[in-house]
């Protein structure tokens, strides 16, 4: 299984994915510093087959249908930071995000999976997972007390495949 984990930062997920056996890891981040610390922290710690580069979630360097899972966690809320109304969100804020998921879903395998663990609650979120770009089921689940966060599953799927799932999951 390959996996993009997006904005990795000095997130300790890429480690913890590697003890459970997932190996064929690649992380990306757009600050050269985070990139430089992992990469060190990855190695004094042996896990020198995961991949850590400097790159943009907005237009990633990777080919077509490479990936069999994309992980974001709380990467996407960063883009929503000088994002203006929740309820509309400014149009640079939107376009910045499709970008992303615009590239996250390229890089998906047929029925590869994203993943996006987040503050976004669903209906400020749904808007842009359910746009007709994008072949994926959506489903989520809701964790936390005082707290929320919201694990979104993002399943790559055929259109008419997408259209019926997403149906029957919001009845």
């Amino acid at each position: 299984m390959k996996v993009l984990e997006l904005g990795c930062g000095n997130s300790q997920l890429s480690e913890e994915l590697y003890k459970d056996g997932i190996t064929e890891i690649t992380c990306i981040d757009l600050s050269a510093v985070a990139v430089e610390k992992m990469q060190k922290r990855l190695a004094l710690k042996g896990y020198n087959e995961i991949k850590v580069l400097e790159a943009d979630m907005l237009n990633l360097p990777f080919s077509n249908e490479c990936f069999d899972v994309v992980i974001e966690k709380g990467t996407m809320d960063v883009l929503f930071v000088d994002s203006g109304d929740p309820w509309n969100p400014r149009p640079e804020t939107v376009n910045k995000v499709m970008a992303m998921l615009e590239d996250a879903h390229r890089v998906l395998k047929p029925d590869g999976i994203f993943i996006s663990i987040s503050f976004g609650q669903p209906h400020f979120r749904r808007p842009l997972f359910d746009s007709p770009k994008f072949t994926w089921s959506v489903e989520w689940n809701t964790f936390g007390d005082a707290f929320h966060y919201f694990f979104y599953v993002l399943k790559k799927v055929s259109p008419d495949k997408a259209q019926v799932l997403n149906f029957l999951y919001t009845c």
